[in-house]
């Protein structure tokens, strides 16, 4: 058994139980399919990502999004809901919102491919303006 815990050493959120959440998804996918794959493809993205690499917000983060570039990976997450510790979700064809608490989390499906950024392990969707 794997066990992926990045964002908890990373402490990428202030509220630990977030981070050990996404490590929890991040682990059974991982144990599911494999780490190369899930790691490079299920990418943390949105406002999120943009405080990660060192933008600032102008209001408040109200979910907090991934997009995913593998179907594999998307169908994977679709399954692994059943064994998360969540108040609810929904599944549509290329979006899955779940419920943790007070905070949403939003997968989306995408048919391209994103540049990333490696933030400490943690592949993040490189949001930063190019000249």
């Amino acid at each position: 058994m794997i066990y992926y815990s990045k964002y908890s050493e990373q402490q990428v959120f202030s509220d630990a139980r977030l981070n050990v959440f996404l490590n929890q998804v991040y682990t059974f996918l991982i144990n599911r399919i494999d780490q190369a794959t899930i790691v490079n493809n299920l990418i943390l993205d949105g406002k999120i990502a943009r405080l990660l690499l060192g933008q600032t917000l102008d209001d408040a983060v109200l979910k907090i999004e991934f997009s995913i570039q593998k179907k594999s990976v998307f169908d994977a997450l679709s399954v692994a809901i059943a064994s998360l510790d969540i108040s609810s979700f929904t599944i549509n064809e290329d979006v899955i919102v779940l419920q943790n608490s007070e905070v949403f989390f939003e997968f989306r499906l995408l048919d391209y491919e994103l540049k990333l950024y490696d933030y400490h392990g943690i592949m993040i969707n490189d949001l930063r303006k190019t000249k």
